[in-house]
């Protein structure tokens, strides 16, 4: 049996960092500075489980894990029907309209 994840209600924004000369990104704010911070970010639209989302031009898969707290879970990803790996997830830069879907695999019988 799966199960969808739930969504978070904010869009994933990142900073850039500078540090010793070299360029990091992917920092991850608390929810409030990410409201206060997203609009000077481009942003893109995708649909995550079904639902339209706003998220930060640039951002991965591992990104939006990190967002919707499934970063420690064992998760399934599909990124237009195709499934991305777990070693793919941090260089997968999502796409303006891609169809994310996060699925969660729960036990019964």
């Amino acid at each position: 049996m799966r199960q969808q994840m739930q969504t978070a209600v904010f869009p994933l924004c990142k900073k850039e960092n500078l540090q010793a000369g070299k360029k990091s990104v992917n920092l991850l704010f608390s929810i409030e500075e990410q409201k206060m911070n997203c609009s000077s970010f481009e942003m893109i639209t995708i649909i995550l489980n079904g639902e339209q989302r706003d998220i930060n031009d640039g951002s991965t898969v591992d990104d939006i894990l990190n967002i919707i707290g499934a970063e420690k879970q064992r998760v399934a990803v599909v990124v237009n029907e195709n499934i991305v790996y777990p070693q793919k997830r941090s260089s997968f830069v999502l796409q303006e309209n891609d169809q994310v879907e996060v699925l969660a695999f729960v036990g019964g019988g």
